[in-house]
């Protein structure tokens, strides 16, 4: 095998003694602390309470959904309002408390609720007083969508929200 040649040599040389420097920041934690700062100033904080309860509302609104779209359509909640609405509104509310509680992973919770939606449009095909569709799937699609960048606003403007009362 024939020796590198002397430009491939210099820059292994190079990757070398700059690989070293950035092990030495990590060990020294000047690189761990620059991540970690950056990162504290996105999401903004949500005080812990609050986010627990969104999780535990957004858990129980997801188990309350499924109840009612799985169920005989006898026992379907019923309001004045267009059923359209109510899957965009339920799902919007769904999508904006988890993306609330866990502020970290908004597009896991995006992905999650989006295929809750699909999940259970799919499941009303084995009840045969329901039936799924395409385009009630898309209004809950939206409606997730919807709920998560409420959530994503809700985020960006909440330290606004906590510090206009202060003096």
């Amino acid at each position: 095998m024939e020796p590198m040649p002397r430009c491939h040599t210099s820059f292994r040389r190079w990757l070398k003694a700059f690989g070293s420097g950035l092990r030495r920041k990590v060990r020294s934690g000047t690189g761990i602390r620059v991540m970690s700062q950056a990162r504290a100033a996105w999401p903004a904080r949500i005080p812990p309470r609050m986010s627990r309860a969104s999780r535990y509302l957004g858990w129980l609104i997801l188990a309350a959904i499924a109840v009612s779209t799985i169920a005989p359509i006898g026992y379907r909640p019923i309001s004045g309002m267009p059923v359209s609405i109510e899957r965009f509104g339920a799902f919007a509310v769904l999508a904006f408390l988890l993306a609330l509680g866990y502020p970290r992973h908004r597009w896991q919770v995006l992905v999650l609720t989006v295929m809750a939606a699909g999940a259970l449009e799919a499941f009303q095909l084995l009840e045969p007083t329901r039936h799924g569709r395409i385009a009630d799937l898309m209004v809950k699609v939206v409606g997730c969508g919807f709920g998560a960048a409420a959530s994503l606003a809700a985020g960006l403007v909440w330290p606004r929200l906590g510090t206009s009362g202060e003096a």
